[in-house]
């Protein structure tokens, strides 16, 4: 995981601009990762926590998985399609 291996990654994230003002793809709260949809982030199975205090939006379809993937390779200065090749289960 990125952020094993850059404890600063998940913070920088957060601070990076984001390509959608209605969901935020990693945040601290649930909450926040749905500020245009308070209702949202009460249904447990659109976020998920995948470190203690950091949650992950988990209710994407395709496009916006890819979009959120490319944002992660940006903050971490990864080179998408060349460090990063998402493989999505509709793909396999």
């Amino acid at each position: 995981m990125i952020a094993d291996r850059d404890p600063g990654f998940l913070d920088r994230y957060v601070a990076s601009p984001r390509g959608s003002r209605k969901r935020a793809g990693i945040a601290r709260t649930p909450a926040e990762l749905f500020p245009a949809n308070p209702g949202l982030a009460e249904e447990k199975s659109a976020r998920k926590q995948f470190v203690p205090g950091w949650w992950i939006d988990v209710n994407l379809n395709t496009g916006s998985k890819l979009v959120f993937i490319q944002r992660m390779c940006e903050v971490a200065e990864l080179g998408y399609g060349v460090e990063v090749k998402p493989v999505l289960e509709t793909q396999r």
